[in-house]
């Protein structure tokens, strides 16, 4: 009889950091293979010890003791809807989630998303899946709430009111809270709600056309 022991992964906490990338940053990639200082989203429990920044970003959250180990959320069930075939005729995910075990450290932003991180050079009206606690400086989530014009004119010039508004005083930011909720529920079946959520970059860099 074979025994095998299954033990807490231990994933390097000190490899080179992910550039414009933060602890517990969630992106959707078309690779096959998890780059360095990011893992696949499926569910592995990580030491405590080796991972403490990120540990105090998501708690205990995806599962794990919380003592001497803890998990990062399991998307593997959220990949289905972009499954495909491969050569083998098997049904394969064409995209995949991955997260970020070794990045920046976000600062806790004050709620506005108007507190820019000068660290975090990433463009208004970009998007992010962000796993931890806090809604980092800059972002806001991304839940359809309404906004003054004058206050955020650079993110409306971005996104105008396409959303919702009437486009002279106000404007809406992008509600994600349908898909918010789903990805809740895979990454963490037991729970009734979690940390995971949709943010949209309130202050960045400011694109242009050309």
């Amino acid at each position: 009889m074979l025994l095998i022991l299954v033990a807490p992964l231990s994933l390097p906490a000190q490899g080179k950091l992910s550039p414009y990338a933060y602890f517990g940053e969630i992106r959707l990639v078309a690779i096959d293979f998890a780059p360095r200082g990011w893992a696949f989203c499926e569910g592995q429990k990580l030491l405590l010890a080796e991972n403490e920044a990120l540990f105090s970003l998501l708690g205990a959250s995806y599962g794990g003791d919380g003592k001497s180990n803890f998990a990062i959320p399991d998307l593997r069930k959220a990949e289905k809807a972009f499954e495909v075939k491969n050569n083998a005729n098997s049904d394969v995910p064409a995209l995949r989630y991955i997260i970020c075990l070794s990045g920046l450290y976000p600062s806790r932003g004050d709620g506005t998303g108007l507190d820019l991180d000068i660290n975090d050079d990433r463009f208004t009206g970009e998007t992010m899946i962000f796993a931890g606690y806090l809604v980092p400086a800059g972002w806001m989530p991304a839940e359809g709430k309404e906004l003054q014009i004058s206050k955020y004119e650079d993110l409306f010039d971005i996104i105008r009111n396409v959303i919702g508004g009437d486009g002279k005083t106000t404007f809406k930011l992008p509600d994600m809270t349908a898909l918010q909720k789903e990805l809740r529920k895979i990454a963490n079946p037991k729970a009734e709600d979690g940390t995971l959520r949709y943010l949209i970059k309130a202050s960045g860099v400011h694109a242009t056309r050309y």
